[in-house]
Parts: C-alpha cells; sequence; structure tokens
C-alpha cells in the first residue's frame, strides 16, 4: 500500500507538470545574476523541445528590443535601457556600472541557460535612470 501512495504521488506531481517555456533578460550584479525582465511563458510540445524554447526567446528578445538596442524607443514611448533600470531599481539596484544584458532562456523549470543574445551597448543606471556608459 505504501508503494502504492508512492507511485500515485509521484504521477501525479509528472500529471500536473508544467510544460512552458520561460525568457527573461538579466544583468550580472555583485551578488550573482539579477532579472531585468520575464516575458510571458508560453507552452512548449515537450520538455525535451529546448531548441524551440531558445529560438522563441531569442526571436522576441530582437522583436522587443529592435536587436539588443537598448536606446530603441519602444510602443509606450519608453527606452528599452530605461524600463531595466526601472525594473532594477526595484529590487534595490538604483546604481549599476556599465553591464551587458543578456538572454536566458528555461524550459520546464530546468535551468537557465544563455542562449547567446546580449544587448548592443552596456545597461548603466544613476540613481535609476539610464544613462550612457
Amino acid at each position: 500500500m505504501k508503494y502504492l501512495v508512492i507511485f500515485l504521488a509521484t504521477l501525479s506531481l509528472a500529471w500536473g507538470q508544467e510544460i512552458h517555456c520561460h525568457c527573461v533578460t538579466a544583468v550580472t550584479v555583485e551578488d550573482g545574476a539579477e532579472l531585468i525582465h520575464g516575458l510571458p511563458f508560453t507552452e512548449v510540445v515537450d520538455c525535451s523541445n529546448f531548441e524551440e524554447c531558445e529560438l522563441r526567446c531569442s526571436e522576441e528578445f530582437t522583436e522587443l528590443t529592435n536587436g539588443g538596442d537598448l536606446d530603441f524607443v519602444l510602443d509606450n514611448g519608453k527606452v528599452v535601457g530605461q524600463v531595466a533600470c526601472d525594473n532594477l531599481a526595484k529590487e534595490g539596484y538604483q546604481d549599476l556600472e556599465p553591464s551587458e544584458v543578456y538572454m536566458y532562456s528555461s524550459i520546464c523549470h530546468g535551468p537557465w541557460l544563455y542562449n547567446g543574445f546580449k544587448s548592443q551597448q552596456k545597461l548603466c543606471c544613476e540613481g535609476g535612470q539610464y544613462t550612457p556608459c
């Protein structure tokens, strides 16, 4: 009976596993990496399809930032770099020395992997404001 309960618990965990692709941008800070922006997750066919997830993240990053341009003006009138500094300021990072913004992807809550995409310029924030480096 004990083994049946363990088996059913394991089966229910596997059945409820999210099959999602997650994409984030992050910078390296003294304590490790700090998330700048998380894109909405998308569903994928299965957890072994990392290439599809990585491609989706790369396409989103390219489209949203005009190829990683921190000076790109978004539809809402904000500059990509300022959005990044705003998000970092919310996490307590008002000032940021020149840092590249990297794109990471993860599938099915697996490890975050760098997909080769980064910002065209380095990101600098002074007092929560985006400034040229």
